[in-house]
């Protein structure tokens, strides 16, 4: 199977969690353990890029509170090319 412990979404907006046993948790369904993960996520990231959060985290979807991280690693590349590049191995 894959690597356990880890966290991934789906598309129904929520963040879920593997154990080591691979049984699925719903982190989203826990407010307080959410709360935590964001702090975490938000020190890291401060930390990381000198980057500070403006007032209150976006309320809503905590998947959408992730955007925009990591758009660096995309700086330059052209979307368009990049997808025909992936899809011309397909054929």
């Amino acid at each position: 199977m894959g690597v356990y412990p880890r966290l991934y979404g789906w598309d129904d907006g929520k963040i879920y969690f593997h154990d080591e046993d691979g049984k699925e948790r719903c982190v989203t369904d826990e407010p307080r353990l959410l709360e935590i993960l964001t702090k975490i996520c938000q020190q890291y990231f401060e930390k990381k890029r000198g980057y500070r959060f403006q007032g209150k985290l976006p309320a809503g979807d905590p998947i959408l509170m992730l955007s925009g991280l990591g758009k660096e690693i995309w700086e330059g590349v052209d979307p368009d090319e990049y997808v025909k590049e992936l899809r011309s191995g397909w054929e």
